[in-house]
């Protein structure tokens, strides 16, 4: 081989000794074809409420683990923040206080030293309106509106 001269090769068959399968220490760039989706893409929930998130994976090589990670703990938590359970891969974002983040999960496959991908979620933490009756009088902590067409008056 020349020094500075690129070469090229198909790999026909991969034999890993002591090592994971498909892993050659010092480089994980055997680790490229994963794709993460994570369900769903938004999400708005009151404080104190949760929400589940899915993290669906295809890869040829096994998972390890799915980290989950929210942008802002005092918007919104995850728990579990790791799940190896697979096939699903899921946490549950739980509000607590108004305000927007991300969560964000990133998965690590089996034999790799580092993130292999990602995908995130917007989150969105407000108090929902709601309303009651109490003495013929409607009380409501929201924005309870009820268009009036313009032919009443």
């Amino acid at each position: 081989m020349t020094p500075g001269q690129r070469y090229y090769w198909n790999v026909v068959e991969f034999l890993a000794i002591n090592c994971q399968e498909g892993f050659v220490g010092g480089t994980d760039d055997f680790f490229t074809n994963v794709v993460i989706n994570l369900t769903p893409s938004s999400l708005t929930v009151p404080p104190g409420d949760t929400a589940t998130l899915t993290a669906d994976i295809t890869s040829a090589i096994a998972i390890d683990r799915v980290e989950f990670v929210s942008g802002n703990t005092s918007v919104a938590t995850v728990s579990p923040a790791t799940d190896s359970t697979g096939p699903l891969y899921q946490t549950v974002v739980t509000g607590v206080s108004t305000g927007t983040t991300t969560v964000t999960a990133t998965v690590y496959l089996l034999g790799s030293s580092s993130a292999n991908g990602s995908d995130s979620s917007a989150i969105t933490v407000e108090n929902l309106p709601w309303w009651q009756t109490q003495d013929a009088d409607v009380i409501t902590t929201g924005n309870i509106q009820s268009l009036i067409p313009s032919a009443c008056s």
